[in-house]
């Protein structure tokens, strides 16, 4: 899983502060953005003591808090046990939503929010007198029970080619949605915007994969993507096959005089 903290998230008013997974977890991010601000410091103790929380709408389990009824519906709906370092979460938005995470993934996310939440209202007179010195005091606590997940360099294995690479679109964020065909995965469907994609020099930039890499792949000439003027137009998202492949998928959304376009520059299978 990759994921980032950013600012004033496109999903959500209740917060300044979001974050942004790949593959997604909707789930997840509607959790964490909806709880209340003000509680962190309680929210972060109850989580070192593996007590959960959340909301009328969204909340998580960890696996010692399901009964065997819990166990069984989770197999319903996953097709598979639940492991010991897994915790459950749900959000209710008009019918019952689930997914799923490690343990330690769920922890490191949520240190690295509510230190981007303890940054952004630190100053902020609405919360109580004590908020930011007892968020520090509980982030401190937090921190050494994180289990460091290294960054994980992505291989790039090799190029899908596109019958389609570029396509016309009615305005600048549009959804796009992209067919291709992967080795052993069969067809493919795949919807493109801006607001689920990142700028690719998020993965440089983490050292996830380089420029020189990329251009060698074939995603285009390493001048362009070197480009300090183009920087933020290559995109990014990653999904995942029912083949259990990964791919990386590159493009952007350009507009010339009131001529939009997404053009695809590459399906990368990754490992």
């Amino acid at each position: 899983m990759h994921y980032k903290v950013v600012l004033d998230p496109s999903y959500t008013n209740s917060s300044k502060v979001g974050i942004e997974m790949y593959p997604d977890n909707r789930e997840l991010r509607f959790l964490i953005t909806s709880l209340k601000i003000e509680k962190f410091p309680e929210y972060i103790s109850e989580l070192l003591e593996n007590v959960n929380f959340g909301t009328e709408m969204a909340s998580f389990r960890f696996y010692h808090q399901m009964d065997w009824e819990d166990k069984t519906e989770f197999f319903k709906i996953f097709g598979r046990e639940i492991l010991e370092d897994e915790i459950e979460i749900y959000l209710y938005d008009g019918k019952s939503n689930f997914s799923v995470i490690k343990k330690n993934d769920f922890f490191n996310i949520f240190y690295d929010y509510s230190l981007k939440l303890l940054e952004v209202y630190r100053l902020d007179k609405t919360l109580p007198a004590n908020w930011a010195e007892s968020m520090e005091k509980e982030l401190y606590r937090l921190k050494d029970k994180l289990v460091i997940i290294p960054v994980k360099q992505l291989t790039l294995i090799k190029k899908i080619l596109l019958s389609q690479e570029t396509f016309s679109v009615n305005y600048y964020d549009e959804v796009v949605s992209l067919t291709f065909y992967g080795d052993e995965c069969g067809k493919i469907m795949v919807n493109l915007s801006l607001k689920e994609s990142q700028p690719l020099s998020d993965l440089v930039e983490n050292k996830q994969t380089t420029y020189k890499e990329l251009s060698k792949i074939g995603v285009d000439r390493l001048e362009n993507l070197n480009s300090e003027d183009r920087k933020y137009e290559y995109r990014y998202i990653i999904i995942s096959g029912d083949c259990n492949k990964d791919f990386l998928i590159i493009f952007n959304f350009k507009e010339y005089r009131d001529y939009y376009s997404c053009r695809v520059f590459g399906v990368i299978e990754i490992g």
